[in-house]
């Protein structure tokens, strides 16, 4: 039997496929407050404290950048977060793209795990493996997101179990 709260939560999830999809294109130094805003909004809170990270097609370091300022927003009252990390629409990272997510990434101490989910993108989620183990943080990867939500939501439930 499901409670109230679960119900709740299940209302207010944010409707995935109203988050604006990006442009196939790499986003630079150069970009406008426009294309800020939009690469700002691939990244929420999804409920509690779970976030929504949606990659964008082409990686640079200036979206990341971006990507990393709305993370910081968002977990700066946080003790702990989870983060699924949409990878469907992404090309593999560059050298330096790969760079900067390790010492972004590597500087959470709040962030619990990192649940990655590809669909059909076999080729990235491959290169998630190699990639994401350099972060220094507990990651899955997963064919898609209900698998990663669950994934999270199993983990979550465990370190709440812990606490109390």
């Amino acid at each position: 039997m499901q409670s109230i709260h679960s119900i709740e939560l299940k209302l207010n999830k944010p409707d995935l496929a109203a988050i604006p999809r990006l442009d196939h294109k790499e986003y630079n130094e150069d970009m406008s407050e426009a294309e800020k805003a939009r690469l700002s909004s691939q990244v929420f809170l999804y409920e509690d404290n779970i976030l929504y990270y949606r990659e964008a097609p082409i990686m640079t370091v200036p979206q990341l950048q971006v990507y990393q300022e709305k993370i910081r927003e968002l977990t700066k009252d946080m003790d702990s977060f989870y983060m699924l990390i949409d990878l469907t629409k992404s090309a593999p990272p560059s050298p330096e793209a790969r760079y900067y997510l390790t010492e972004a990434f590597s500087k959470y101490k709040g962030l619990r795990h990192l649940a990655i989910f590809h669909n059909k993108n076999i080729l990235l989620g491959v290169s998630a493996k190699f990639v994401v183990p350099t972060f220094g943080k507990n990651f899955t990867v997963h064919r898609s997101f209900a698998q990663a939500l669950k994934k999270t939501y199993q983990l979550k439930y465990e370190e709440e179990s812990k606490r109390n």
